[in-house]
């Protein structure tokens, strides 16, 4: 399988909501639903809540990965990226205390309103765990939250949690050739008109991929089919 990077907190990192699809903010509860960007504001370098100790936090210029749950309330910080083109992804994060010290955190990856992937990362462990979700199928507006949340309580819970969202692309080796005829799809591969994105769940369903290839010559750079053989 390879990939491509569609978003990376390290690269996209902004003190302006919303650019380049991230929002900085937390969970007034427990899931994606309560997510707030109330009570955090930037200041000339860093994101900071309206909690104790200014949390929750949400980085900084010299360190993006930076969270700290929220304090006082007790609550997970959270980064949330907004999915922009429609495609096939996968989401995963390194994340590892800052220094050691507290009860632990839990780190959690949702895609919309499901927990994709999630972990425990001790009071000491500054190696860290690598979160990973398995490739779905995401459309613009749909949104991929990673969040820090606390243990029994929040003290020293500064982490640093990395976060990568990657556009899982066509593998030219799986597609069979009989998907095209005269350098074209054949019809049975659109719906309404419009053309069937390879990849996607509902086309696995079709039964698309095998082990034949589809001509190296009908993809591009990116691995995906050519504008002209969608013409």
């Amino acid at each position: 399988m390879s990939t491509s990077i569609v978003a990376s907190i390290e690269q996209d990192f902004s003190l302006t909501q919303e650019a380049s699809g991230w929002r900085y903010g937390w969970y007034t509860g427990s899931t994606p639903d309560t997510f707030t960007t109330s009570g955090i504001s930037a200041n000339a370098s860093e994101w900071m809540g309206s909690g104790s100790f200014s949390t929750p936090r949400l980085g900084s210029i010299s360190t993006p990965t930076f969270m700290h749950p929220g304090v006082s309330p007790d609550r997970p910080a959270v980064r949330r990226y907004e999915v922009q083109d429609a495609g096939r992804l996968q989401a995963s994060g390194l994340i590892r205390k800052s220094s050691a010290g507290g009860d632990g955190v839990f780190p959690q990856i949702w895609v919309n309103d499901t927990q994709a992937a999630s972990g425990f990362v001790s009071g000491s462990d500054t190696i860290g765990i690598e979160l990973v979700t398995a490739p779905f199928d995401a459309v613009p507006g749909d949104f991929i939250d990673f969040a820090v949340g606390p243990f029994a309580n929040t003290i020293s819970d500064g982490s640093l949690f990395s976060h990568v969202i990657r556009r899982v692309l066509l593998d030219a080796s799986l597609v069979r050739p009989g998907l095209v005829t005269a350098g074209m799809l054949k019809p049975a591969l659109f719906r309404d008109g419009v053309p069937r994105a390879l990849g996607f769940a509902e086309d696995l369903k079709l039964g698309l991929l095998d082990s034949d290839r589809l001509k190296p010559s009908l993809l591009d750079s990116n691995g995906d089919l050519k504008s002209s053989v969608l013409a």
